[in-house]
């Protein structure tokens, strides 16, 4: 359900942390409240990123670990690669195990 809001909270983190590093070069008054700013979207992509990761039946327990290494030490290209490659992957079938559970029940 929460789960489509991911990819824009991840290019929102990445937007953000682009603008603020403009904004602090140049002197900007506000540039530390919006790195503030990106530093939580980055916080909350990981750990939302993260737990979609590990709720996932559909991948191995390799693959979930390189998404966590590429979370966690290489966040703005492991966001882009997730957003890019891996994802349909990870959240292959939900919907089809859901409705599976709710006709047979």
């Amino acid at each position: 359900m929460l789960s489509k809001y991911l990819p824009t909270l991840m290019i929102a983190a990445i937007v953000g942390s682009i603008i603020y590093a403009w904004a602090k070069i140049t002197h900007q008054p506000w540039a530390d409240s919006l790195g503030t700013i990106a530093i939580i979207l980055y916080i909350v992509s990981v750990v939302w990123g993260l737990m979609e990761v590990f709720k996932s039946a559909h991948i191995d327990n390799s693959e979930k670990l390189m998404w966590t290494v590429a979370f966690l030490f290489i966040t703005t290209v492991g966001f882009i690669c997730y957003l890019a490659f891996g994802r349909k992957r990870v959240i292959a079938g939900r919907s089809t195990i859901n409705r599976f559970h709710q006709t047979n029940v």
